[in-house]
């Protein structure tokens, strides 16, 4: 994981001391960080890892990933993602044409 638990629930407003949510947030840990990954259309993140780190823009996609979904546990909408490749546009490597669609 690149995500700590304590910087995930920091950004739901979890209070450290409660570890009642720690299970389902190491969970949407995971799946987030499988979800930006997908969009990367890398299936690991490890390809962008430079010292030890991701670049902090795509940490800050899998934080507002985790907190997305954990505000919006039964939402199925399309927000999410297109907030998340704005977030990692540069690394998505799409081309724009001159009408503004993507490539």
């Amino acid at each position: 994981m690149y995500v700590s638990l304590e910087l995930a629930k920091a950004q739901c407003n979890v209070d450290s001391y409660n570890t009642s949510e720690d299970a389902y947030i190491t969970f949407l840990i995971d799946a987030c960080e499988r979800k930006v990954g997908k969009l990367l259309r890398e299936k690991k993140l490890e390809h962008y890892v430079s010292e030890g780190d991701l670049p902090s823009d795509i940490v800050h996609a899998i934080l507002y990933a985790i907190a997305y979904s954990y505000k919006n546990r039964e939402s199925e909408d399309d927000k999410l993602d297109l907030t998340i490749e704005r977030n990692i546009w540069s690394y998505i490597g799409y081309e724009r044409n001159d009408s503004g669609k993507t490539d």
